[in-house]
């Protein structure tokens, strides 16, 4: 199967990985036991009582809450909350409101925002509080690539990854094949 992204738990008790086959799996790293914790494997947004019942449409991304008891999956243009019970067992899952053209999604835990990357508006945008707003934080939605600072930047968003030290994100932006740096305390972004 083709994943769509790794996501680990704040606590390290858990890894999430986003499928192809609209489905979420978790990975116990001490054990390497893989379990499904949300998708009946039918593409869909339907949001049902029994996760696994749940009909997901290409998930690309799944953060797990500082406290573990919920999982947000972002698929396609929608983002959905799991509420995680005892033991990473799922107990339900609702919609949240949509997102516009999300590629990529990342929780940046010691700043503790959510990161997305949107490809088509050309830009990332980041929320403090859990996904219930968003603002733009890097890229002007123009397309291409040009350097600068938060909005003054030309990226075609891609999708993204965490710096091994936590304070940047390297990008591959495809317009230009290059790998962009976005400084996270600064929303520079350089080549």
């Amino acid at each position: 199967r083709t994943h769509g992204s790794l996501s680990a738990a704040p606590d390290g008790a858990s890894i999430y990985v986003t499928e192809d086959g609209d489905i979420v799996r978790r990975i116990d790293p001490d054990s390497l036991a893989v379990s499904t914790v949300v998708g009946s494997g039918t593409q869909g947004r339907q949001s049902a009582v029994d996760p696994l019942s749940a009909q997901l449409q290409n998930p690309l991304g799944a953060i797990a809450t500082a406290d573990g008891r919920r999982l947000h999956i972002l698929m396609d243009s929608a983002l959905m909350e799991v509420r995680v019970g005892l033991n990473c067992e799922p107990s339900s899952v609702e919609a949240k409101p949509p997102l516009l053209s999300a590629e990529h999604v990342m929780q940046h835990h010691e700043g503790g925002y959510w990161y997305t990357a949107h490809k088509g508006a050309n830009k990332m945008r980041r929320s403090a509080d859990g996904g219930a707003t968003w603002e733009d934080w890097v890229g002007s939605g123009a397309g291409g690539f040009s350097l600068g600072t938060g909005t003054s930047a030309a990226l075609d968003a891609g999708k993204f990854t965490l710096s091994h030290d936590g304070t940047e994100f390297f990008m591959a932006v495809e317009a230009s094949n290059r790998l962009v740096r976005i400084d996270i305390a600064t929303a520079v972004v350089s080549a």
